[in-house]
């Protein structure tokens, strides 16, 4: 009776081909399920299809049932490999890097500062493209179940700023800070700024500059506007009529220029 429990149990030996060839060499087989055991690559079944799971390194563990056809025979079990982690992180301004694009293999992913995907092993080329900066390429080998990091530091874009006025002479600033008077040129670095004009008598200037890869040079020619001032007269006696550069004007006229005055 044992011999032939024996002979039924080889003659329901299943043999599991273990794919792709690199994950055979390294692969675990185990029965989770049904009653039967797993000797090397063969799994012997006693009774009813087993259920096993294949685990190597690098690779994703499977599990599959065999079924009554393959029983005794030649089963295939193919592995999935594991995915790489690629994470790129940009040094320097944050919000200025934010408005970075990301192009994998020419695919793009996303718009951030920070790049966080999961890729199949293999080389990849990472294109870093921020309209502040210098185009950027990078070279990446991925490998399975491995996380590749890194950091990049971009190379700003140079430009210029040219900046005139009338009158000249008005106070330049960018971002608050007083860095000439007009006409100024000024090498500046690719990113956003707050212009500021400033000039005595005359109506201060603010405006948002953009300094990209796309248009490192940006020009400005400023006509500045002399601020009002009120001039009161207290005139005696009544019912006189004010004249100013020879042409009447009511009360209450508002005046360009900076005066004061009473007669």
């Amino acid at each position: 009776l044992l011999l032939v429990s024996s002979l039924v149990v080889i003659s329901r030996g299943t043999r599991v081909e273990i794919i792709p060839e690199e994950a055979k060499q390294l692969a675990e087989i185990r029965v989770v399920a049904g009653l039967g055991f797993c000797i090397g690559d063969t799994v012997y079944s006693l009774v009813g299809n087993p259920v096993i799971t294949a685990s190597a390194p690098g690779y994703k563990t499977g599990e599959e049932t065999i079924d009554s056809a393959h029983l005794g025979k030649v089963f295939s079990f193919e592995l999935l490999e594991l995915p790489g982690r690629l994470v790129v992180e940009l040094l320097g301004n944050a919000g200025l890097l934010s408005k970075t694009a990301w192009r994998i293999n020419g695919r793009a992913t996303d718009i951030s500062n920070r790049l966080d995907l999961e890729l199949n092993a293999g080389a990849y080329a990472v294109v870093i493209d921020n309209p502040f900066f210098q185009h950027k390429e990078l070279k990446v080998d991925i490998k399975r179940g491995e996380q590749t990091q890194l950091q990049v530091d971009l190379q700003p874009v140079t430009g210029v700023l040219e900046i005139s006025s009338m009158p000249p002479g008005a106070a330049v600033s960018l971002d608050g800070k007083e860095v000439g008077l007009t006409p100024l040129q000024l090498e500046q670095s690719g990113g956003q700024y707050s212009l500021g004009v400033a000039a005595e008598n005359y109506v201060d200037i603010v405006e948002q500059l953009v300094i990209t890869r796309a248009k490192p040079e940006v020009s400005r020619n400023y006509r500045l506007k002399l601020k009002k001032a009120k001039v009161t007269l207290s005139l005696m006696p009544k019912g006189g009529t004010l004249l100013v550069n020879g042409l009447q004007k009511a009360a209450q006229t508002d005046l360009p220029g900076k005066a004061e005055g009473r007669g």
